[in-house]
């Protein structure tokens, strides 16, 4: 739902905006930057909520960066692919699964734990088990 979302209200309006200027094929590069931007202000906007600290913008870099390294791939397979040249999902898949985690865990984890979020969050959840256990008592 959030990416149609993203796709209609950003990417489609951007890309519109831009094709008159750069081409329908160039339109895409702005178009998939600005909808990681927003993402990125949203998720920012969601960690200030969860940490009740001001931002320190590491959430919006990862966002940032991957929204150049989208651009980035987009144009390398367009080359690639007139080549004929093709990379196996079995490696394409890890790689992108793995360059996720580690700017995940560098960027996005951490400011969860920098904000305290994991000690509340175990914290919630004794209190519901403790909860559960005293309703379970009354029964």
């Amino acid at each position: 739902m959030i990416s149609k979302s993203l796709k209609s209200s950003i990417h489609e309006r951007t890309r519109s905006l831009f094709t008159p200027v750069l081409g329908r094929s160039c339109a895409i590069h702005p178009a998939v930057l600005a909808t990681f931007v927003v993402s990125g202000l949203m998720h920012e906007v969601m960690h200030f909520y969860l940490g009740r600290t001001w931002p320190t913008w590491e959430v919006m870099w990862f966002f940032i960066i991957h929204g150049v390294c989208v651009t980035i791939e987009v144009e390398i397979k367009k080359k690639a692919s007139k080549s004929g040249w093709k990379l196996h999902p079995m490696i394409s898949m890890p790689l992108t699964v793995g360059f996720v985690m580690v700017t995940g865990i560098w960027l996005c984890y951490a400011e969860l734990i920098h904000c305290g979020a994991d000690v509340r969050e175990i914290e919630e959840y004794v209190a519901f088990v403790d909860y559960v256990k005293h309703c379970l008592r009354i029964v």
